[in-house]
């Protein structure tokens, strides 16, 4: 017994000779932070700010040894040093602004006034250390305490809670987070005529369909209906999602499927995560299936992590938020970078370093919402305007007229709050004003599109309908979105979407009849052009409740559509 005891103080004594316990220190709010967004975000995402900062407190902890000499005050100058540089956004203005009483106007850069404002707190941090040490020495009653071995103890304390937490969260969610949607399997008519045209799926974000944006905002959108239909589209003008929110509504449309297997498998568990529904995104089943058809499938992709990091495409070429540690490139999830871009390392990684010509490390890429959009823009124009040797297969999903409001109708930046709020004006106009402005780029891309690959298939299909104001609020296990709770008009305009085919070579008649729900169109197109034995499913309506109730769905059918499948009730 005396000599196990003898191991364990021998090893915390070296444990308190490194820096160990500021790197589990610092993992600690940064695991909290992943905790609080467990059921939509892998753990993988908190790597690389554990990296980072866990190399901060490691070069900051032997450096403030050298120089003060003791373990104990270098522990002491690195715990608060290191937490407000994870925390630098939330320091006080006048303390990240310190750079200005002694750098010149021509150098106030961002990042030179985070470097003055680290070294001030460093040195700050190590005179505090100080000062702790000669008042232990002082008093024998400090001394007494033991204070070091206090402070290692909370350390690793907290941590372990922590790393408790964490285990306990993956062990609960383990079947969701390593749950792969099963690859489709259709069978072809061996005597059906192939064609492979290219494919383009766009998914306009909220975009709610022409009722509803009659009834609920004024605004009359057959302009833009009428060009799709001289452009050769077939309209579904009263078009209803499968699903109300976009995880669920995307996924079933790239699966071809509803979501009654993952109801079975996964409604009854006590959390339900998004990645049952990311493991479609990533690798969408018609992707799959084009692929095996020698489709090359191309992900123009959103701000959104969910259609943008871990996607199994061909080409991802508007993908942003790239960190680039020698030569390797990393793109950030939404969690990962807004740990970062809160921290420090936001104006450091941005300025970056490099050796000679080249990149040691440096964020770029950077893209706000009205640069995604555009950068969206080019690569779909960029696609259709090049000759390619094999058939195109591309998803673009703009968030666009979705949050951020940052786009007038004539496409200038906004300049009310561009939240879902009325702040500046009312959310309505806001909405309307994102709508305008997509009908131009819509009449523009299609345009565009029609001109350049005049036999390609499109598929113009929103996800959802725009949020109601009585969605505005913190969700919580008994307070969530949930769309049957809303008043039939209101629910009719959160699933009612825009929808719109343009199916080269196919009677207008026959896609009116087929896709009336958007589980179709990607069935209908395996069918006749690529001579898969598939049929159309019926037109089904299921509301699930946002964050919570990911997986058990209410079938919403009869309240929207006049003559409800029967079929639905067995589908959700």
């Amino acid at each position: 017994m005396i000599k196990v005891r003898t191991i364990l103080l021998r090893v915390a004594q070296l444990i308190a000779r490194t820096s160990l316990p500021e790197i589990a220190f610092i993992s600690t709010p940064i695991i909290g932070r992943y905790l609080s967004n467990a059921d939509f975000q892998y753990p993988s995402e908190i790597i690389i700010p554990i990296l980072f900062f866990g190399l901060i407190a490691t070069i900051s902890f032997y450096v403030y040894w050298a120089v003060l000499r003791s373990w104990f005050a270098a522990r002491i100058a690195t715990l608060p040093f290191i937490y407000m540089l994870y925390s630098y956004s939330f320091l006080p203005k006048w303390l990240r602004e310190t750079g200005t009483l002694v750098l010149p106007k021509s150098s106030e850069t961002s990042f030179m006034l985070a470097t003055i404002t680290v070294l001030i707190i460093f040195i700050v941090c190590g005179a505090f250390a100080y000062v702790v040490t000669v008042l232990i020495r002082k008093y024998i009653l400090l001394r007494h305490l033991q204070l070091h071995r206090v402070v290692l103890f909370a350390l690793l304390f907290i941590f372990s809670v922590q790393v408790f937490k964490i285990g306990h969260q993956l062990i609960t969610i383990r079947k969701q987070l390593a749950y792969s949607y099963p690859a489709p399997n259709y069978q072809k008519d061996p005597n059906a005529t192939v064609t492979k045209p290219d494919i383009y799926y766009f998914v306009f974000d909220r975009y709610g369909n022409t009722p509803g944006l009659k009834d609920n905002y004024n605004f009359d959108n057959t302009e833009t209906t009428n060009y799709l239909s001289s452009q050769g589209f077939v309209n579904n003008t009263d078009a209803y999602s499968n699903y109300p929110f976009t995880m669920s509504s995307i996924s079933s449309t790239l699966a071809m499927e509803y979501h009654s297997g993952l109801s079975k498998l996964f409604s009854g568990d006590n959390l339900h995560t998004a990645f049952p529904y990311r493991s479609i995104l990533s690798n969408p089943p018609i992707a799959q299936v084009l692929k095996q058809n020698g489709y090359t499938y191309n992900q123009v992709s959103s701000w959104w992590d969910f259609t943008r990091v871990g996607i199994h495409a061909d080409q991802n070429p508007t993908e942003s938020f790239r960190l680039r540690v020698f030569g390797k490139n990393f793109y950030l999830s939404d969690l990962t970078r807004d740990i970062l871009n809160k921290s420090i390392m936001a104006p450091w990684l941005k300025k970056g370093m490099t050796i000679g010509s080249k990149i040691v490390v440096k964020y770029d890429n950077d893209n706000n919402p009205r640069e995604n959009f555009y950068a969206q823009k080019v690569a779909v124009k960029a696609i259709a305007g090049t000759v390619h040797t094999s058939p195109q297969f591309t998803f673009t999903h703009v968030l666009v007229p979705h949050t951020p409001y940052v786009f007038n109708a004539d496409a200038s930046q906004t300049t009310y709050d561009d939240g879902q709020n009325d702040n500046g004006v009312d959310e309505t106009i806001k909405y309307i004003n994102a709508v305008k402005f997509i009908n131009s780029q819509i009449v523009d891309i299609m345009g565009y599109i029609r001109a350049n690959s005049p036999n390609a298939a499109i598929i113009i299909q929103a996800d959802e309908g725009p949020y109601p104001k009585q969605f505005r609020f913190d969700l919580s296990p008994n307070h969530y979105y949930d769309p049957s709770d809303l008043s039939l008009p209101l629910e009719k305009s959160k699933f009612g979407v825009l929808a719109s085919y343009y199916m080269p070579g196919i009677d207008p008649a026959t896609v009116q009849k087929d896709i009336t729900t958007s589980i179709n169109p990607f069935r209908f197109i395996l069918k006749n052009y690529l001579g898969y034995k598939i049929d159309m499913l019926p037109a089904c309506n299921f509301s699930t409740g946002d964050k919570f109730t990911l997986y058990t769905y209410k079938n919403e059918t009869p309240k929207l559509q006049a003559n409800a499948s029967p079929a639905c009730e067995t589908l959700k």
